[in-house]
This record gives C-alpha cells, sequence and structure tokens, in this order.
C-alpha cells in the first residue's frame, strides 16, 4: 500500500526509505490464538485498575468467545473490547454479555 503512495507521489519516497530498513510482517490476531489469553489477561489487569475494578474474573463463557472470535482487527480491537468489558462489568466477573460482540460472520456467532 505505502509503495503505491509512494509512486503516486503522496507518500515522501526518502520517509519511505528511512522507515523501510527492516520491514516487519505481523500477523494478524486472528492468526496468534496463542498470544490471547496474554493479552486479554494484560487488558484485564490494566483497565480493571483504570476504572478502580480490581480482581475481575473472565467468565468461562465469555473466554471461550474472545478466544474463538475471528478477530478481523489487531490487537487494539481486543483492548477496546476489553476495556468496554470492564466498563460494563459488576466490578467482579466480565461475563460474556459484557463483551458485545456483534458480527453478521457466521464464524462470530455462538452455535
Amino acid at each position: 500500500v505505502v509503495k503505491k503512495c509512494v509512486k503516486e507521489g503522496s507518500f515522501r519516497e526518502d520517509l519511505y526509505f528511512r522507515l523501510n530498513v527492516i520491514p516487519l510482517t505481523i500477523p494478524p490476531l486472528r492468526d496468534r490464538k496463542d498470544d490471547l489469553e496474554v493479552l486479554i489477561e494484560h487488558f484485564i489487569e490494566k483497565y480493571g485498575e483504570q476504572n478502580q475494578k480490581n480482581s475481575l474474573e473472565l467468565e468461562t463463557d465469555a473466554k471461550k468467545i474472545l478466544v474463538h472470535y475471528h478477530w478481523k482487527g489487531n490487537v487494539r480491537e481486543l483492548e477496546n473490547v476489553i476495556e468496554r468489558a470492564v466498563i460494563l462489568s459488576d466490578g467482579k466477573k466480565i461475563i460474556s454479555e459484557n463483551l458485545l460482540l456483534f458480527s453478521g460472520n457466521k464464524k462470530n456467532e455462538k452455535s
């Protein structure tokens, strides 16, 4: 995408070459399921502290939804979902209803 912008003149070529020393390819979150649990725990702790909801637990059903969700975005999408769930939680547990994950994508619907 950036190469195309350089060719079109909407992105500076010199800046492109300065930034392109070592290209990093990070797979989307949906392809890194092993990272999910650590990230979920981190964001629950982070937003639990910020919202004075320490020691929040993640209900088993909510965890299953997060792990099996087909993440279209990246870590920031997960972070936003967890932040919202913490805010909506009762202060003790995050339940599946707190996640507010809606999608027309069949992969994301409960069976």
